[in-house]
């Protein structure tokens, strides 16, 4: 499996045990815990940011956008 980028050093769900996500073709690959990250096209470092996926709600509420 082709890993395109991996997030290190992120704060995942809450979990101080999994301190990395991969990604490939757009969706979560594998998550776990330093060391083991694998190799992968794009390394970027979170410097301990959260990250929340699957937020992918646009919408607008009518009666309070007029």
């Amino acid at each position: 499996m082709q890993v395109n980028v991996v997030l290190r050093n992120a704060r995942l769900q809450d979990r101080k045990d999994l301190m990395w996500l991969a990604i490939t073709d757009g969706r979560i690959a594998l998550i776990g815990p330093e060391p083991g990250a694998p190799d992968a096209l794009t390394m970027l470092d979170l410097t301990g940011a959260a990250v929340l996926p699957g937020f992918c709600d646009s919408h607008v509420h009518l009666f309070s956008s007029s």
